[in-house]
């Protein structure tokens, strides 16, 4: 180990915290006393990005503080270079093929593995968990053994995916921590508070992006403010002392290094290597800089072992106490992987070890870089280094066959949650199989261009360019037919282009590896249903309902294709549970009034549409099926307010003009004004769909209503002439009885 430089003390002393974060050698706690342990962590935070790690343009004072006066590990790694799976390996010391979590979103941590909140739960601790993104929703089960989870990112609709509902910022996550750190001040606490603000889309706060021509340097200057906010808090309240403070990045940023532009696909240094720090009291050295490898792995024992709780059993992590008080004896490795290529796109997933010199690379074309005189693992030396290649080799096996194998809990994630995934630029996967080697699919190096283009192509769905992405995609579904995940997002934008069929295409494509996955499901189902064959859709949406019993989507397509059959009684359970599941979506609402409507039950009808209408009162089809349920109720004096709202919302709707001249034409007791309104809005109606037969007859109702009979009369006749020859006998035979009414000189009134 080695001290920190002067000028990293300078910076030190400058961000004020060095004079009361100073240890002495001996420990400083009352007998009796346990040690508080506060946890950040900080989503996509490169370590050569802060102050301490050498970045000289870095604004990360409060980071760079709690390095001098602790413990920071020069050289550590995640294991995987995602969320979900390395903040699961983090909270239970074991590696990602054990927790079972490879990827983002395909599944629930193993129960089996105790978590860190459990343990320092049951020695009596309380804890807290604080959450900034969408990716570590409690559905995943990383909440096991937290008094309190604050996970308070999930809200909106599936249909109006947001960035204020796939993350929050830093200040807010603080906020809710300190709250919670001071409702009982005088508990042993374990907190683990989450920072996302690093994580793309770069927007740091203005005075925060004033300091940097870097937005990625300007978001992580941001989450070292809200740290500094955490240790002001123990310093006020005394608790520094007897409080162990850890800070570590759950993986880094390609930043366009490898040509990754953010992270998931490689396992180069750029987003595996994270900052890593210890600070508290003795046994802490102050200053100390330890050089050997460590993973997050080794977080848990380590943290155990400063808090004097026994570990549960088996660990692939280490206590790292030792590291700090003597260097070590022997050379190390950190093993790595990624399986997001072959569990979003069927590619081969990667392994890695990284050693003090070489970082080796299993891959179907196998990579071997010299970190010694290549730290940014540019120059693949695999070839000119065939023996440190092949014990680098054979040591990764030992690595993989001495993992013990776990598998992911089933997860049923809501459709809306997955959105949100998509909106933060993660490709959807399964969850990967215990065991499963890369070795023999499809390099991802490769397939890098398709890659990029799917992730592009996930940005352009949630802005609604379809066409763009059936440009972008079609190339790659060419090139690569083993990627599932390309045909679905294909499919989607087919079908929002209307082009039914090539979204069943595309669909069945996605589903031609087996999985029983509710989304693809869906699709190929609304594809069918979209293309005139609500029968055959059925099959698919049933299927997808299977797979996930509370998939809103599935439950929609379902409905919609029975209504679509006649079979309005059948339907109406599914847009039930749509309201249940999505409550707050315009479409649905609307879709139960109509379906409560269509079966004669009027008064339930009015709740939903009333909502829908609060919701989104520029949505045309609220109100039309809003009026007619008020009339139907005798409110009909409301059904004309209502309308009047539609027709300023909407102003480009024939139908909603039409109505509200119906109502002004054929209620007892309207003014002059108004019937000559219903004219104006009939005639305009008219005007612009002459083919219309109930138009015309809206408009002759409107004329007779204003006492003008003769042009009644030979408008009522042009509607008798258009229903006759388009075969709406219904239609013919009310807008015959009406005419005798107008030959009589009398208005047709309800």
């Amino acid at each position: 180990m080695r001290k920190p430089t002067c000028l990293l003390l300078l910076v030190i002393l400058s961000a004020g915290l060095a004079s009361s974060c100073r240890r002495g050698d001996g420990d400083t706690r009352e007998a009796g006393t346990r040690l508080n342990v506060l946890l950040v962590t900080i989503d996509t935070l490169r370590a050569d990005r802060v102050g301490c790690y050498g970045h000289a343009a870095a604004h990360t004072p409060t980071l760079d503080a709690l390095a001098h006066s602790g413990v920071r590990f020069a050289n550590a790694f995640t294991h995987v270079p995602l969320t979900l799976p390395s903040h699961a390996s983090l909270l239970t010391g074991r590696y990602p093929a054990t927790t079972g979590l490879r990827v983002n979103g395909a599944g629930g941590l193993n129960r089996k593995l105790p978590t860190l909140a459990e343990l320092f739960k049951g020695a009596g601790y309380r804890t807290g968990a604080f959450i900034a993104a969408i990716v570590l929703d409690s559905a995943y089960g990383l909440d096991r053994g937290f008094d309190t989870y604050d996970d308070a990112v999930n809200t909106g609709s599936a249909a109006d995916v947001d960035p204020d509902h796939v993350e929050r910022r830093g200040d807010v996550v603080c906020d809710a921590a300190l709250k919670w750190l001071a409702a009982d001040a005088n508990k042993p606490f374990f907190a683990w508070v989450h920072l996302f603000d690093p994580h793309a889309p770069y927007a740091p706060p203005p005075e925060f992006r004033a300091l940097t021509s870097d937005a990625y340097d300007g978001d992580i200057a941001f989450a070292d403010a809200q740290v500094h906010r955490l240790v002001t808090w123990l310093d006020e309240r005394k608790l520094r002392d007897r409080t162990l403070v850890v800070a570590a990045g759950d993986h880094g940023e390609g930043l366009g290094e490898h040509g990754e532009a953010q992270h998931g696909y490689f396992v180069y240094g750029s987003t595996m290597r994270v900052p890593l720090i210890f600070a508290g009291p003795a046994p802490v050295v102050a200053g100390a800089v330890v050089e050997s490898g460590v993973g997050l792995v080794d977080v848990l024992p380590t943290l155990l072992e400063l808090s004097k709780i026994p570990p549960p059993g088996r660990l692939d992590g280490r206590n790292l106490t030792a590291l700090w008080q003597q260097p070590p004896t022997a050379g190390w490795t950190v093993y790595g992987e990624s399986e997001y290529p072959r569990a979003g796109f069927g590619w081969a997933g990667l392994q890695s070890l990284t050693t003090e010199r070489w970082k080796y690379v299993e891959a179907p074309r196998a990579e071997l870089y010299d970190r010694a005189a290549d730290p940014e693992e540019r120059s693949n030396v695999w070839a000119q280094e065939p023996q440190v290649a092949a014990d680098l080799a054979a040591r990764l096996r030992k690595v993989l066959a001495g993992t013990e194998q776990g598998a992911a809990e089933a997860v049923e994630v809501d459709s809306a949650a997955l959105d949100r995934l998509s909106a933060l630029g993660y490709v959807g996967g399964t969850p990967s199989p215990a065991g499963v080697s890369g070795s023999t699919a499809r390099d991802p190096k490769d397939m890098l261009p398709y890659y990029q283009a799917q992730v592009a192509a996930l940005g352009l769905l949630q802005q609604h360019e379809f066409a763009a992405v059936v440009s972008l995609l079609e190339p790659a579904a060419a090139e690569s037919p083993e990627s599932v995940e390309i045909f679905s997002a294909l499919g989607t934008a087919y079908l929002r282009l209307g082009r039914y069929a090539d979204a069943v295409r595309a669909f069945t494509e996605s589903l031609k590896d087996g999985a029983e996955d509710a989304r693809r499901l869906t699709g190929l189902g609304e594809a069918l249903r979209s293309d005139g064959k609500p029968q055959e859709a059925m099959v698919f949406l049933e299927k997808a309902l299977a797979a996930n019993a509370d998939w809103e989507p599935a439950h929609r397509g379902l409905a919609s294709a029975l209504s679509q059959l006649g079979r309005l009684a059948d339907a109406l359970p599914h847009w039930q549970r749509c309201a249940e599941l999505n409550p707050n979506s315009t479409q649905v609402l609307t879709n139960l009034g109509g379906a409560y409507l269509g079966l004669g039950r009027t008064k339930e009808a009015l709740p939903p549409l009333q909502k829908a209408r609060r919701l989104d009162p520029t949505n045309e089809f609220t109100y039309r099926a809003l009026w007619p349920a008020l009339a139907r109720l005798g409110q009909r004096k409301d059904a004309v307010l209502a309308l009047r709202e539609g027709v300023k919302h909407v102003p480009g709707s024939a139908e909603l003009r039409v109505a509200l001249a119906w109502l002004l034409a054929t209620t007892p007791g309207t003014s002059v004004p108004e019937r000559e309104e219903a004219v104006a809005l009939a005639a305009a109606a008219c005007a612009a769909e002459r083919e219309n037969a109930r138009y015309s007859d809206v408009l002759a109702a409107a004329y007779a209503a204003a006492g003008k009979f003769p042009k009644a009369l030979e408008e009522v006749h042009r509607a008798a002439q258009l229903a006759a020859t388009q075969g709406r006998h219904d239609l013919l035979r009310t807008i015959e009885a009406r005419t005798q009414l107008y030959q009589q000189g009398k208005a047709y009134q309800e």
